[in-house]
This record gives C-alpha cells, sequence and structure tokens, in this order.
C-alpha cells in the first residue's frame, strides 16, 4: 500500500463516521440502542465464547513445554547428581541401622582379626542439618602389623566407617607392642531423597 491508499481509506473512514453521526441525529439515539446493545453482547459473547477458551488453553500448552524444555535441558545433570547422591547413600548406613551398626561393626572388625580390645566406649551421636554423626573411642593393645590389618578391614566396611583419630604410642613391655586409642564415626542420614 502507497501513501494514496491510505488517504482513500482514511477519506472512506471520514465519511462513514460522518454518515453515522447524521443518520444518528436525524433518526435519534433511541432507535440504535437496540442494535446496539445486541452487537456489544454478541461482541462479548464470541469473545468469551470463541477467543478466550484458546488464549487459555494456549497459554497453559505453553506453560507445559516451557517445563518440558527446562526439563530436558536439565535432565542429564538431574541424573549424574542423583546417581551420585544415590552411591553416597548406599556407602552410608540406614537410619533404621542406628542403634548399634557402629558398635556391633567394630565387634564384627575386631573378631575377625583376633584383636581384644581394653576399652570400648558406647557411641556418641549428635545432629546437624538432617545428619546423625555416631562416634566411637576404642583402646586396644596390638602389634603394628595386626593395627594396619584392622585399620585395612574398618576402611573397607560396607556401610562406611571413617578413622577420625588415632594415637599410637609404643609400649615399652611388652616390646613390640602398641597402645593404640583410635576414634571411629559414620554417618546417617534421617531422610533420603
Amino acid at each position: 500500500m502507497d501513501k494514496d491508499d491510505f488517504v482513500k481509506l482514511g477519506n472512506q473512514l471520514v465519511d462513514e463516521i460522518m454518515m453515522v453521526r447524521s443518520t444518528m441525529q436525524d433518526k435519534g439515539w433511541q432507535r440504535f440502542i437496540r442494535p446496539l446493545v445486541l452487537g456489544g453482547f454478541f461482541l462479548f459473547g464470541s469473545y468469551y465464547l470463541l477467543y478466550a477458551p484458546p488464549v487459555k488453553k494456549l497459554a497453559k500448552l505453553d506453560g507445559k513445554i516451557r517445563v518440558a524444555v527446562t526439563t530436558a535441558k536439565y535432565a542429564d545433570q538431574y541424573k549424574e547428581l542423583k546417581l551420585r547422591l544415590t552411591a553416597a547413600y548406599a556407602l552410608m548406613p540406614a537410619p533404621k541401622d542406628r542403634n548399634g551398626f557402629l558398635y556391633s561393626a567394630i565387634l564384627d572388625s575386631l573378631k575377625a582379626e583376633n584383636i581384644v580390645a581394653d576399652g570400648l566406649q558406647p557411641p556418641n551421636e549428635t545432629e546437624s542439618n538432617g545428619l546423625i554423626f555416631q562416634e566411637i573411642t576404642i583402646t586396644m593393645t596390638v602389634k603394628f602389623s595386626e593395627l594396619y590389618a584392622w585399620m585395612a578391614r574398618v576402611e573397607s566396611l560396607k556401610p562406611m566407617v571413617h578413622i577420625s583419630s588415632l594415637q599410637l604410642t609404643k609400649k615399652a613391655d611388652p616390646v613390640g607392642l602398641n597402645l593404640v586409642v583410635c576414634t571411629l564415626s559414620t554417618v546417617i542420614p534421617k531422610t533420603r531423597y
């Protein structure tokens, strides 16, 4: 469309408006109230019945598409993090094993290496951020080779038991024995995701 076409359209629009105005003045407003009300009713009815439902449906579909695109974008990262979390949970004791897991795991490892503990304290327990930290201290008199074998066994336990601290003191009598004070710990998540 060029400039002349716009001028023609503008002139036609002005002519139509002038004709409607003059007709309204000649015949009066009362004569046109019914058609105007019906026209307005049909206009609003067609908007709410024909136009609004598909627009609302389209908005819902756009929202679902955005969610699907975001899900697809982060799906691989989510799967990787979920696998890492599952692997971490596999290393930790279950909440049902809270009472007695650490104590029995230590006793079983000592029996397996034929070590008799001089002292074994009950586990201390603290909670922080949805995690239960259990810690137990053990005192024993052993040869270094026995200590090494026992430590290797403890570090390979499943669920995980961690050697938090180890104090080794060489005993003068009998020769070859060591006094060991060892603190072992584990972490139990209260809830798993």
